[in-house]
């Protein structure tokens, strides 16, 4: 590989590793003196340690490549590696992952963070059961294993697994879905292969432990049974072949006979050519009505149909149409169908809806719109189950089918409640709890009483109480108040000599609950601190806190991050040259929007799976509804708020950014890896000083950090010794316990 020429450089040297925290200055309430900034830090440091560990990035051909938009010519220099099956595009990706390489070395440090990255991810993962009929259904995920095992378990005979399962999930395949028959006899299972969201349906009959013929491919989720386990219906989206290719796809809601030929399966709703709507089924529990949810991805609204299983030779009928409002099927009870709703309620509330009587006059009112956003509802034996958000922490309040309140549940720590699977002939209701140190403890509620009881907890590597949550508040640039949480190892006390780990999302209505990270336990245990900030475009609030964070809104989300972190450094958890900025997926544009505008204030980046061309996203996924959150560069209203902060667009030549860290997967198809090729050609040709620009490719990896446990280890480590170096968390620290703790 021919080394790239030497750059121009400020008159200052500036490279990787920060000196001594003690020339770090905390700006605080009883100190007037301006804190530290990050590229200071790394000036000083430059006068006294040599760079020794950066190689010649590898060459990347930049093109005369111009777009046009709304009248604006707009350079793509790299666009070229969108083009990611080329030779010239992959040839570069392996020559920066020799960099990347060349960079970390192949120390102890990293092999000995690896290892332990893999004995926290080693414990037997649980599932919450679902019960049909008499069998009671469990996943369990062995240790050290990515695919769960399908356990059963019937009174009188000894709980087995699922041996055929395993035949499904061959060559890295992973579980998408599964769903139990009424009965309990049949479990529809979708397979999902490692190098697509695409996967193909088969049918396991329990009793006679085989895979049924039925076959159908091409599908993204699970299906719906009929009480009578004579079939189901499913959405389809045309052939698989076209759709791996890049067709785009079109919804066919299909109804499947058990043993029938899928060629003659009944088509009931197919959508048009110009419809990019998503639609969603579910049936009610005694299968009087198929409720379809069709949501167009650009609009804030949500469409109801219903379709009569009784009368097949019928087409769906319009419910709920032409309201500006989401509306989001909860369950039912004889004739009435319950919806959670923002309308009228931006903190939501539940309305039951009679088919036979479907004006809006004839509505009811079963819970109406409280103090806390509801989240979700679950319809289990007699009752109805919310959650709710409280400042993004679970509330669980349970209520009649009527709409009477009949008591709140306790829950010990804070984390994020799931399960609570509908099931209408159980008087329990399991449930999990996920903490930042839980992987997922299991729970049984009995109705009747509301008490808990223990079902099943993980044994871990570590001790979950060795970890402290708190929540904190901030106001962000224009005064509004701030949920986050922040957590580390009770035995640190955060400071301005803290490694900090700041995450973001702000996206889809998706409230930021501290969930179980792997990775986040690692940077812990070596003594660093992680924050976790609610921001505008989530669901914290409700509605109206998703919209304030949404297309034209979007900067109020990169406000509350950018606010979160200074909040952090005036308070002294943090000062800036420690000071990890981090997003991934939808918020992977965040940590890109913070090195881009205020470098100075960014110790390290670490951007996972990204979106960071924003005037091309809408190109490269499969997920139409991404322009309801972002906007597109078609509408000429909103292309100048993306070019306004989209991070490929906004880099300046000889600039002294951050070091920074992107991660892909090879074969991403929700955040495609182009955008991490793209930034990091134009970022390390705009870079105006030493601090390293780096790119990993987890190989054969979708949407996360890799395809297997080794690889998510390797992939987790890279990254803590890369932003350890950069912001001087200490690699050396040994964790406290670690072949012990866990084993209660």
């Amino acid at each position: 590989m021919k080394p790239r020429p030497p750059r121009r450089r400020p008159p200052v040297e500036v490279i990787f590793r920060t000196l001594s925290s003690a020339m770090i200055l905390v700006a605080s309430a009883a100190c007037t003196v301006p804190a530290a900034t990050a590229s200071e830090d790394r000036a000083r440091s430059a006068t006294d340690t040599p760079s020794s560990r950066e190689s010649a990035y590898p060459p990347a051909r930049r093109s005369n490549h111009v777009d046009t938009y709304h009248g604006t010519a707009i350079a793509d220099p790299f666009r070229w590696l969108e083009n990611m099956e080329s030779d010239e595009t992959q040839a570069w990706v392996k020559a920066q992952d020799a960099v990347l390489r060349n960079h970390l070395g192949d120390d102890a440090t990293l092999a000995r963070i690896e290892a332990r990255l893999l004995a926290i991810q080693h414990f037997e993962a649980i599932g919450v059961p679902i019960r049909a009929g008499a069998r009671t259904y469990t996943t369990r995920t062995p240790a050290g294993a990515m695919r769960p095992d399908l356990w059963v378990s019937e009174p009188g005979k000894a709980e087995r697994r699922l041996s055929k399962v395993a035949d499904l999930l061959s060559d890295g395949a992973q579980l998408g879905a599964w769903q139990v028959s009424a009965s309990g006899r049949y479990v529809a299972l979708l397979a999902v292969p490692a190098d697509s969201n695409w996967g193909t349906l088969r049918v396991y009959d329990v009793d006679r432990d085989r895979l049924l013929p039925d076959r159908i491919a091409g599908l993204r989720g699970g299906v719906q049974w009929l009480p009578n386990d004579s079939g189901f219906f499913y959405v389809g989206y045309g052939a698989i072949d076209a759709l791996r290719s890049g067709a785009p796809p079109r919804t066919d809601i299909r109804f499947h006979p058990l043993g029938g030929a899928v060629a003659e399966d009944r088509s009931i709703l197919r959508s048009g050519e110009d419809d990019d709507a998503l639609y969603r089924i579910r049936l009610t529990h005694d299968g009087r009505h198929l409720v379809i949810t069709r949501f167009d991805g650009a609009e804030a609204r949500e469409e109801i149909l219903v379709y009569d299983p009784s009368r097949p030779a019928t087409r769906p009928r319009p419910l709920i149409t032409g309201i500006d409002a989401t509306f989001a099927f909860e369950g039912s009870d004889e004739d009435r169908l319950f919806f959670r709703t923002n309308l009228d309620a931006p903190r939501y509330r539940l309305i039951a809806v009679d088919p036979r009587r479907p004006a809006r006059a004839h509505w009811q009112e079963l819970i109406p719109q409280a103090a806390h956003a509801i989240t979700a509802v679950s319809e289990v034996g007699d009752a109805l189950i919310v959650r709710y958000s409280v400042d993004a922490r679970p509330k669980v309040r349970v209520f009649g089918l009527g709409g009477a309140h009949r008591y709140d549940l306790a829950l010990p720590k804070i984390g994020w409640v799931g399960g609570f699977r509908d099931d209408r002939s159980s008087r329990y209701a399991d449930y999990s709890l996920t903490t930042m140190a839980d992987p997922g403890t299991v729970y049984r509620l009995d109705l009747a009483t509301g008490e808990s009881t223990l079902a099943s907890r993980p044994s871990l590597a570590f001790e979950p109480d060795d970890f402290v949550i708190r929540q904190v508040f901030y106001a962000s640039q224009d005064g509004t108040r701030v949920p986050m949480f922040v957590a580390h190892h009770r035995d640190v006390v955060p400071s301005a000599d803290t490694p900090l780990f700041l995450y973001g999302y702000g996206h889809a209505g998706w409230s930021a609950f501290p969930w179980f990270q792997p990775r986040i336990v690692g940077w812990m245990e070596l003594g660093g601190v992680y924050a976790l900030p609610g921001l505008r475009g989530g669901g914290e609030y409700g509605a109206d806190w998703h919209a304030a964070g949404t297309a034209e809104h979007k900067e109020n989300t990169i406000a509350d991050y950018l606010a979160a972190a200074d909040w952090l450094v005036a308070e002294g958890y943090a000062s800036y040259p420690k000071l990890v900025m981090n997003g991934g997926s939808a918020s992977g544009v965040l940590p890109g929007v913070a090195l881009t505008r205020r470098p100075e204030k960014v110790g390290a980046a670490m951007i996972d799976v990204p979106f960071l061309d924003m005037l091309r996203y809408h190109h490269f996924t499969v997920f139409p509804g991404w322009i309801r959150g972002y906007g597109s560069s078609d509408d000429p209203a909103l292309f100048p708020v993306l070019r306004g902060y989209s991070p490929y667009h906004q880099l300046v030549q000889d600039r002294c950014y951050p070091p920074t860290l992107v991660q892909v997967g090879e074969v991403d198809e929700t955040t495609p890896a182009l955008h991490g090729y793209k930034f990091v050609a134009a970022l390390q040709e705009a870079q105006g000083c030493e601090a390293p620009i780096l790119l990993k490719t987890a190989w054969g990896s979708k949407h996360n950090a890799g395809a297997s446990r080794a690889q998510r280890a390797e992939t987790w480590a890279q990254e803590i010794v890369f932003l350890g170096r950069a912001v001087d968390l200490d690699l050396s620290v040994k964790p406290d316990k670690a072949a012990v703790a866990g084993q209660r």
